[in-house]
């Protein structure tokens, strides 16, 4: 057995360049535990930056690019002399690659050259993981101005049966620095026995491949769905490798969430609520399109995401609920998404839906709803800038 005790932590040695070794934390073991106050930490431990290293390295230049991995990393925003975001890599089920570094400032040099990905936790246990505490493989934001961020690392845990209590699993992308690109979100999977799984209750840990500024987020991969309960308040990030979510009611609150997979279908039998600042749940985009300094999220999908709701959708409290359409070319589907809403949609304190249609196909979202009403001046349906993307003669 391994035990990580209150105050114990477990790292390796890095950051490290595309030509050194690539040094990760590996725990193979019968049980492991890691007690509140203790960690397994190889945050800004992957690629170095400043040097294009990784295969998602942001690109150097005046406004350096963020790093990607489970997640894009954003461009700079300085122009002609913004550097590149850096690329999605690796798979999300079985994460191996640390995350990649977030490129240099040519204007500032080598103080902005410190934007590390994070890096890479792999456990194979053959019986129980408990994460009281917390496994962390976080990017770093660099120390010199318009610098990039650098992207999550990789956590890759697979037991019999997974549980804790106000733990927490961290692969989180950094800001860049002033005007320069932020790092993606990394890649977290937890795979366990389902059967075994059934006797242990809902473990209390948060989940999160949150990303940088601009940054997209990372992925995370769990064997089934049991880990997304009817209210979300501790996991950000994609979930990927879920062709359906069901349930009596669910509520979104101060947490980001998407369902990217093909074809996912979300079936709530009474009220859908998104709510609080950073409370958002995306439906749809699996994809992503370059657009200028910017990149758009897509669904590049020819199987529609649906969304049916048996009572009322809310989004409020600075909520927000974002569909993101496939395409479509009217035979098979008329739409590129469906929301089908049996009672009330409400937006109201601030919250706002956001229908997004394909931005190179034009698919968009059909609503069928029993009644819309719109609270509050700072509240609505938003779909600006959400039909063809420009400069690519679409339309």
């Amino acid at each position: 057995n391994v035990i990580i005790q209150t105050n114990g932590i477990m790292i390796c040695t890095g950051p490290f360049a595309d030509t050194s070794m690539s040094n990760r934390v590996n725990v193979w073991c019968t049980n492991l535990a890691i007690e509140a106050g203790g960690s397994i930490d190889v945050s800004a431990r992957g690629y170095k930056g400043g040097l294009n290293n990784g295969p998602g390295g942001g690109e150097n230049n005046s406004s350096a690019g963020g790093a990607g991995h489970g997640g894009s990393g954003s461009w700079g925003t300085q122009g002609t002399v913004s550097g590149r975001r850096g690329v999605t890599n690796d798979s999300a089920i079985a994460p191996s690659v640390p995350g990649s570094g977030g490129g240099y400032s040519t204007a500032v040099g080598g103080t902005s050259s410190d934007g590390h990905g994070g890096g890479v936790v792999r456990i194979q246990a053959a019986g129980a993981v408990q994460v009281n505490g917390r496994i962390l493989a976080n990017g770093k934001s660099p120390g010199g101005d318009r610098g990039g961020g650098g992207a999550g690392g990789s956590i890759w845990a697979a037991c019999r049966t997974f549980a804790g209590t106000n733990g927490l699993i961290a692969a989180n992308g950094a800001d860049g620095t002033g005007v320069a690109g932020s790092g993606g979100g990394g890649r977290i999977a937890v795979a366990y026995d389902p059967a075994a799984q059934n006797g242990i209750p809902l473990p209390s840990v948060a989940f999160e491949t949150k990303a940088g500024e601009r940054a997209d987020l990372g992925t995370l991969a769990f064997t089934d769905d049991r880990f997304v309960g009817q209210t979300v308040t501790n996991i950000h990030g994609q979930l990927v490798g879920l062709a359906q979510w069901r349930g009596d009611h669910l509520t979104v609150s101060n947490c980001w969430i998407r369902f990217p997979e093909p074809g996912f279908h979300m079936i709530v039998t009474n009220d859908l609520a998104v709510m609080g600042t950073t409370g958002r749940l995306d439906i749809g985009g699996n994809s992503a399109v370059l657009g200028g300094i910017n990149y758009f999220v897509v669904s590049d999908m020819t199987s529609p995401p649906v969304v049916s709701i048996g009572g009322r959708l809310i989004v409020t409290n600075r909520g927000s609920f974002y569909v993101y359409a496939g395409v479509t070319n009217a035979v098979t589907t008329n739409y590129g998404a469906l929301v089908s809403v049996t009672g009330a949609v409400i937006v109201g304190g601030n919250g706002a839906l956001y229908p997004m249609s394909h931005a190179t196909n034009g698919g968009s979202v059909l609503w069928r709803v029993g009644s819309l009403s719109v609270l509050g001046t700072n509240a609505g349906v938003n779909a600006d800038g959400a039909g063809y993307q420009g400069g690519a003669l679409s339309g």
